[in-house]
């Protein structure tokens, strides 16, 4: 984790060096614990208006969004350790911020990318019935739930990407 931490930063600092390296990640096997704190990297890296070219990052995105941990060998070592489901609300969570920022965001000519991935998102099992009842009920509001769980954190994607569109289109 804690070397996932320093790469998280070092992305930040260099997204434009770090994005076009995504394909590597799925191809090679690594762990979701360096693409969670990859991704968050490029997050924060927006926030600081420091743009990358997205066509990798997004081809990252559509490859993670359908894995799953059980059976392959990038299986997180430790139940602490992130995994696909944290690397899928990361997505989420990047493209919510993305869509948002005019400076960084991605090209709209990828927006139908940008959709298969957030619809994907839209079908996590996050949060369960269970999940919704033991948080929902009294421990966390409406708004807290939906920031921290993958299909709430989707939803939020989609009024960005909504939003994105629309601005896209006027131009």
């Amino acid at each position: 984790t804690g070397l996932g931490m320093v790469f998280s930063g070092v992305v930040t600092q260099n997204p434009e060096k770090y994005a076009p390296l995504s394909e590597h990640f799925i191809q090679r096997k690594i762990r979701p614990l360096y693409i969670y704190h990859f991704l968050y990297g490029l997050k924060e890296a927006i926030k600081q208006k420091k743009c990358f070219d997205w066509n990798p990052v997004i081809e990252l995105c559509s490859e993670s969004v359908d894995r799953k941990d059980a059976g392959n060998s990038s299986e997180p070592a430790n139940d602490r350790e992130q995994n696909w489901h944290s690397v899928r609300k990361a997505i989420a969570d990047l493209f919510g911020d993305a869509l948002g920022n005019t400076q960084c965001e991605p090209p709209i000519e990828l927006r139908e990318k940008v959709w298969s991935i957030l619809s994907a998102l839209l079908t996590d099992d996050e949060p369960t019935p269970d999940d919704e009842e033991r948080d929902g009920g009294g421990n966390l509001d409406p708004m807290s739930l939906s920031i921290n769980t993958v299909r709430g954190e989707a939803m939020h994607a989609v009024i960005s990407y909504g939003l994105w569109v629309a601005r896209k289109s006027k131009e």
